[in-house]
């Protein structure tokens, strides 16, 4: 789940650059297990157009990986 949000974010973060934006990505983990955080776009007078809140389980109880399938 992990990995999987970090490909999006940086995606995200990829397409925000191409349109000229400087990103600024803000993350931490909690004590339930979250990373929870805030992508921001702005341009070169720091004003923020956009801001991207995401929060989500570093590890899924209910996705594993199994292997011998």
């Amino acid at each position: 789940m992990k990995l999987f949000m970090e490909y999006i974010l940086e995606e995200i973060e990829k397409i925000g650059m191409q349109q000229g934006y400087k990103v600024s990505l803000s993350q931490k983990k909690d004590e339930q297990n979250y990373i929870r955080g805030v992508m921001q776009f702005f341009d070169g007078g720091f004003d923020i157009y956009y801001a991207l809140i995401f929060s989500f389980p570093e590890n899924h109880p209910k996705l594993s990986i199994r292997s011998g399938c």
